[in-house]
């Protein structure tokens, strides 16, 4: 009888609704049948277990007294049970047929304080968020996943007046595609565990107002195609590891342009993602009308190369069969007339040895933004455009190159006629030689340089004609040569003033 009173008690105080089935939970102060059932198991323990013995063993005043302490203790925790439910509302549900009005009510009104989601969604249907999309504002309260939930893709879709997120855990989460796509007032991006993530195409599309993304882990990731688009009010992307990414899974990741993540993505374990804007080139074959035209307006931040573009010309080949060979590999040869001040980073794959000749007929070019040489070992004549095989170093430099990029030359052996001609540099910066076996006219005819930053030369190696020419140098270059190195060092500063 007094587990009757004690559940008709709890139906009053709680009601709990029933239509949807008997999972569903309370949505005045969200006492859960489970709570419930943890309730009666307490009630007893704690009641009719020791009314049980008194009545079985005829227990004297004392035990009946005891009893009935036990008995006032249970409606004390009662009590407490309700008090805690009404002051910490938690709402779980099971299925689509567990979002009811009541729920979507208190969402809105900021009266839940966690929800708990025990399935994973098929459908659109099956997202409570999708049946107050344009009216959520804010998500103030703590979202709790159960294992089962794997796939949050179109979880705040349509969200268009979502302003912030409270960050929840989404470890075990692994696709997350259009997770806040059109989330409008979306500002911050709010921080997310994308461990286990391997999908998040258009996962921030059309986020109008977003700021700021995090720093996010994305070790498993191998596909965000479309992933900021229209996000314009975004400055910066944080880098993301692309080390699973496959060839055209980048794409299209802001503002319509397009992004890719080959073979050399792969080596290299990560793209920049500060760097928005790029151009990969993987075979001659990539040198389309398109990509020319965005290296020659310099729309871009990034040019990857990934196969051999350039070589020095063979000592057969005339200069027109060496120029055909130019045009169909190399993109600044295609648009030498156009190269003045290249404002992207250019990098190359590790497949790239040679850069020689590089810059072969870019007799307008000024500066470069940045270059990566790492592992490159051959840069002979990479700023001489124009060159006659038969002479030493009978050609024109880049004349108005003024400005020369830091570079990794630690790999480097070949630097013959490198600068040779640029009679525009004042300076060089500070390059690492210590591997080079060939510095021959390496600064021949750079009549505007200056100042040299110290050489050190670990290895034998042909000096001859390095600086000559260079007729307005203040100071004698410091070579430092290390005991047991044979240099080659005729006409070294021939025609300097210091070549007494």
């Amino acid at each position: 009888m007094s587990a009757v009173i004690a559940f008709v008690i709890f139906l009053l105080l709680t009601g709990p609704s029933v239509k949807k089935g008997w999972r569903e939970q309370s949505f005045s102060y969200n006492i859960t049948f489970r709570g419930f059932f943890t309730y009666c198991f307490v009630n007893f323990v704690l009641f009719f277990i020791p009314m049980a013995v008194a009545f079985r063993f005829e227990f004297d005043d004392f035990g009946f007294m005891v009893v009935k302490v036990m008995a006032a203790a249970n409606a004390v925790f009662f009590l407490l049970f309700v008090i805690y439910a009404s002051l910490r509302p938690i709402h779980r549900i099971y299925s689509r047929q567990d979002i009811s009005p009541n729920l979507l009510k208190a969402i809105l009104n900021h009266k839940v304080r966690k929800l708990c989601i025990h399935y994973q969604f098929k459908y659109l249907d099956d997202n409570p968020f999708h049946y107050i999309a344009d009216q959520l504002t804010d998500i103030d309260f703590e979202i709790e996943l159960s294992w089962k939930v794997k796939d949050l893709s179109c979880f705040f879709l349509d969200c268009v007046n979502l302003k912030s997120v409270r960050p929840f855990n989404t470890r075990g989460i692994t696709n997350m595609t259009s997770m806040f796509q059109n989330c409008r007032s979306l500002v911050n991006a709010p921080e997310l565990d994308m461990s286990d993530v391997t999908l998040a195409d258009r996962m921030f599309y059309g986020c109008t107002s977003l700021e700021s993304v995090p720093q996010y882990n994305t070790p498993k990731l191998t596909r965000a195609q479309s992933m900021f688009i229209n996000c314009t009010r975004l400055r910066s992307i944080p880098r993301f590891d692309t080390h699973l990414f496959r060839p055209n899974d980048l794409l299209d990741i802001v503002n319509n342009v397009r992004i890719y993540a080959g073979d050399s993505i792969s080596k290299k374990q990560r793209i920049d993602w500060n760097l928005i804007n790029a151009v990969e080139l993987n075979k001659k074959e990539d040198l389309t009308d398109e990509n020319l035209r965005r290296l020659r307006n310099g729309s871009i931040e990034l040019l990857i190369i990934n196969y051999r573009c350039t070589r020095a010309p063979l000592p057969d080949e005339t200069i027109s069969e060496y120029e055909k060979w130019m045009r169909e590999n190399n993109p600044f040869f295609r648009i030498r007339e156009y190269v003045d001040d290249i404002r992207y980073k250019i990098e190359f794959s590790s497949s790239v040895s040679s850069l020689s000749h590089l810059f072969y007929g870019c007799i307008h070019l000024r500066s470069i933004k940045s270059i990566e040489t790492k592992g490159i070992t051959d840069f002979s004549f990479m700023f001489a455009p124009r060159h006659d095989p038969e002479k030493l170093f009978g050609f024109t430099g880049c004349s108005r190159l003024v400005r020369v990029p830091d570079m990794n030359t630690s790999s480097g052996k070949n630097f013959r006629g490198m600068f040779a001609g640029c009679s525009g540099l004042s300076t060089v910066p500070n390059l690492d030689l210590g591997n080079a076996s060939d510095l021959s006219g390496m600064f021949a005819s750079c009549s505007s340089l200056i100042t040299v930053p110290p050489i050190r030369v670990f290895k034998s190696a042909n000096m001859e004609g390095m600086f000559a020419d260079c007729t307005a140098l203040l100071t004698k270059p410091a070579v430092e040569k290390y005991a047991g190195a044979v240099q080659k060092t005729g006409g070294m500063f021939s025609g300097t003033g210091f070549d007494g």
